[in-house]
């Protein structure tokens, strides 16, 4: 197959693995991804990031820890990567509260931002400028967009009342972002 830009598809990884997830650098160099490299990925969530050089189709680690990482999204200046792990709150039990995390985009240890929030969040969304992290997390019924520091601190309730935010998209306009959701 042909793409815009001309040239045929490549396969950037293979082997032994199960890749998915993909989100590319501001640069499109390179191609962050999910990966389970454990050889058994049927049987145990041991999901890490990596980055792949589009030039190369050199993979690098980004992420090493015990648990999944899933949803990466890097951030606009291209310094970090957020994604989504999850936070085990009880040993007596299998109940997780899924976190939203930040790594160098060099690779290093993952840093949870949400700490503040005791809820399951998900669709990570980095604000313009690389400051904030937006993302959704349920609570009683509701679903609504979150804000927080990539350096963590204070969570911010962004929406309020009875609603569900399934979905929603991050627009700049005269340098703020702005959120329209469904």
């Amino acid at each position: 197959p042909t793409y815009i830009g001309g040239g045929a598809a490549r396969c950037l990884t293979d082997g032994e693995q199960d890749d998915h997830s993909v989100t590319w650098s501001p640069d499109s160099t390179e191609i962050c991804f999910v990966s389970n490299r454990t050889g058994d990925w049927d049987n145990n969530g041991n999901n890490s990031l990596f980055a792949v050089s589009i030039e190369t189709g050199i993979s690098r680690r980004i992420t090493d820890t015990d648990g999944p990482e899933f949803s990466p999204v890097w951030s606009p200046d291209g310094a970090w990567i957020a994604c989504l792990h999850p936070n085990i709150t009880s040993k007596d039990s299998p109940a997780e509260d899924t976190a939203v995390c930040v790594v160098p985009a060099t690779g290093g240890s993952l840093t949870v931002v949400s700490t503040e929030l005791d809820q399951r969040c998900s669709n990570p969304t980095w604000s313009h400028h690389s400051k904030w992290i937006y993302f959704t997390a349920s609570a009683e019924g509701n679903t609504h967009i979150y804000r927080v520091q990539k350096t963590g601190g204070e969570v911010v309730q962004v929406t309020t009342g009875e609603q569900s935010v399934g979905n929603y998209a991050l627009v700049t306009k005269a340098g703020r972002s702005r959120i329209h959701g469904d």
